[in-house]
């Protein structure tokens, strides 16, 4: 049986708080030490909640962490903060130095794909590897493909906004 647990990670980033928001997807019973995946959702914006379709069939081969990042869904709000990738990918490699004994794998979709793969150059002995789903090739407007993002996430949860 898998159990969701909500988790929070708190920590200090330029003498500011931030709060990842999330839900710890594990076989209950499984003994700590294993494999751990952490799913970075696209957006920004989206939050977790656009990945819990595929959650508890990778939770079956791994301990999952679906992680809302500032800005996004439950997770802390920063207005004028400007969110820079920077900031991101330090609040990325804190959930990987938390995840537990061994680097966890980074599964990033569309914009979180872009942030996994940069947690990995920034810190490679932090991360186990990188899995993308439907990666942008630029961190900019003229890359993102907001329409064809807009229609997956509506198969996926019809009530989140676009």
């Amino acid at each position: 049986m898998i159990t969701p647990r909500p988790f929070d990670l708190e920590h200090d980033r330029c003498g500011a708080p931030r709060r990842l928001h999330g839900e710890h997807w594990q076989v209950a019973g499984r003994t700590s030490g294993g494999s751990t995946c952490i799913a970075l959702h696209g957006g920004p914006g989206y939050g977790a909640a656009t990945l819990r379709a595929g959650a508890e069939r990778l939770a079956e081969v791994a301990d999952l962490l679906l992680v809302d990042l500032p800005g996004s869904g439950s997770a802390s709000r920063h207005p004028g903060s400007g969110y820079p990738i920077e900031g991101y990918v330090a609040d990325v490699l804190a959930l990987c130095r938390r995840a537990g004994d061994r680097p966890p794998l980074l599964l990033g979709h569309g914009w979180g794909a872009i942030l996994a793969v940069e947690a990995a150059l920034a810190e490679p002995a932090a991360v186990a590897g990188v899995v993308m789903l439907n990666p942008l090739r630029l961190l900019g407007a003229a890359g993102q493909d907001h329409a064809a993002q807009s229609r997956c996430i509506a198969r996926v949860d019809p009530t989140l906004p676009d």
